[in-house]
């Protein structure tokens, strides 16, 4: 009776332990999931702020530096290193904070450029190490410009990694668990797979 007890001991305490580990990983897939909606709401509603518009339709000295507030704050809402408008060719068009060698350069080889101008809708890149300041790994939030109903460029915001990271660092091996974030290519942003 005794071995009867301790064996429905043990299994129960194994239940409750496998019920809190799924638990908390349940709440780090929906943190992540949340935090990712948030990131393409907030680009989609700046992309549609005359000024970041203005910065490709009509560029100017006075446009871009509009342009370059709007990403200011929408870098900052975020806590992003870095927000861009670039046009439909994937050229940087305004950049904040500012990094002039960046200006003009071609990034339609991005996956947040390919995504983006593909579906015409916000998206998220696949993971890589960004050309900003710094290259932190990141992944490219997009969504479209539109002036009108016609499409004229793209606005980006970069997301780094390290909360991605710590949704990742709640999970131990002993609790017979491990998680690992990948992006859309199945490669690992972080864990152990």
């Amino acid at each position: 009776m005794a071995l009867f007890a301790a064996h429905g001991a043990s299994s129960t305490l194994g239940s409750v332990a496998q019920k809190r580990v799924l638990s908390n990983r349940d709440a780090a897939v929906r943190a992540l999931v949340d935090q990712t909606d948030d990131f393409k709401r907030s680009v989609a509603s700046w992309a549609g702020s005359p000024p970041v518009i203005n910065s490709v339709r009509s560029p100017s000295s006075a446009s871009m530096h509009a342009a370059e507030e709007q990403l200011s704050t929408l870098a900052r809402s975020q806590d992003s290193p870095v927000a861009f408008v670039s046009n439909l060719a994937g050229r940087n068009v305004a950049i904040y904070p500012a990094q002039p060698t960046l200006i003009g350069q071609n990034f339609s080889f991005r996956d947040w450029f390919k995504g983006v101008s593909r579906t015409g809708q916000p998206y998220v890149s696949e993971g890589y190490r960004s050309a900003a300041a710094g290259h932190p790994l990141v992944v490219g939030v997009s969504a479209p410009l539109l002036d009108g109903a016609r499409r004229v460029g793209y606005v980006t915001v970069l997301w780094q990694l390290d909360s991605v990271r710590s949704v990742s660092a709640g999970s131990r091996r002993d609790d017979g668990v491990t998680i690992t974030v990948t992006d859309q290519a199945g490669q690992p942003l972080t864990g152990t797979p």
